[in-house]
């Protein structure tokens, strides 16, 4: 029989594990936003341009910023057709589908509450991505 010691220790290792294997995540590169208060995780094989993080991936990019105020941010996704995907204490998960210059498009926003409200948009041609895309949107967090 194992001791909870033990148990968490492998439970750590398993997590780590996890992540290690998980789609995009074995080499990650962080982002952090022009503010310095906001950071994003996504494939090392991505670069940062002067507004968004790209991926080599045609139409796959991400957008990391800060704003005020969390209430400002969810009235400009929803006013915009976003939908609430998932919602908590700590963030707001939002999709929006569109279609830009003929290509289907998706985006997925999550949106940290409290100070500093940051946030991500990852942009990607729909279909296999999706898992990916709300991966990286979901790695926003507080650089501070």
């Amino acid at each position: 029989r194992l001791t909870r010691k033990t148990d968490m220790k492998l439970y750590a290792t398993l997590a780590a594990l996890a992540l290690l294997a998980a789609p995009g995540f074995a080499q990650a590169k962080v982002f952090t936003d022009s503010s310095g208060a906001c950071q994003i995780t996504a494939d090392d094989d991505w670069e940062a341009g002067p507004t968004r993080i790209k991926s080599p991936q045609d139409g796959f990019y991400a957008r990391i910023r800060s704003a005020p105020t969390w209430t400002e941010v969810n009235a400009n996704i929803l006013a915009q057709g976003g939908t609430v995907v998932s919602d908590n204490a700590q963030r707001t998960v939002y999709s929006l589908s569109s279609s830009a210059g003929g290509a289907a498009n998706k985006l997925y926003w999550v949106v940290l509450k409290g100070g500093p409200t940051c946030y991500s948009t990852v942009t990607f041609p729909a279909g296999p991505l999706d898992s990916k895309a709300r991966a990286i949107a979901e790695t926003v967090r507080r650089a501070r």
